[in-house]
């Protein structure tokens, strides 16, 4: 697997990418839909992860400010904000998910290693993306955004704070 920044010569992968079957149900119309305005409109970084030729991830992230840690006396530091990761629908179950944010991790710190912190939502029932988070060192603050959890964490490779 190979995982690379996107260009614009990409539009017609990720537009392929983001479409679901006619008919589909309505959650995968509702995921293709944010896939779709989170690549396309929202991110200024995109990452698609491909196997044997063919897009099976992709990721979407901007650089931020992360305000407001450590909580005990907050500073506003350089951050990174995961907007969005994607794994096709006939390509879940098989890893990519994890394999797609660790990529994306280490082009963040390529792309900038003074942002050293990466901050992100999940729904609160999207466990799978949770938990994949966890496994990377970006874990939940609470209390919870109504249906969504803040996720942080620290960018491997870069000066991660060590109060995180």
């Amino acid at each position: 697997m190979k995982a690379s920044l996107l260009g614009r010569n990409h539009d017609a992968e990720l537009a392929a990418f983001c479409c679901c079957p006619e008919g589909a149900p309505g959650w995968q119309q509702e995921v293709e839909t944010f896939l779709r305005t989170a690549v396309f409109r929202r991110a200024d970084y995109v990452v698609g992860l491909w196997d044997g030729g063919q897009l099976v991830g992709v990721s979407g992230f901007n650089p931020i400010t992360i305000k407001g840690l450590p909580v005990a006396s907050p500073i506003d530091l350089p951050g990174w904000d995961l907007i969005v990761i994607g794994v096709s629908l006939d390509q879940q179950q098989n890893g990519h998910g994890k394999t797609i944010l660790a990529e994306t991790l280490k082009i963040m710190a390529q792309t900038d290693p003074t942002r050293t912190l990466v901050s992100a939502r999940a729904h609160r029932e999207n466990h799978v993306s949770i938990y994949v988070c966890a496994e990377a060192g970006i874990e939940a603050l609470p209390p919870p955004d109504g249906d969504y959890i803040r996720l942080i964490g620290g960018v491997p490779g870069t000066a991660v704070p060590n109060w995180l």
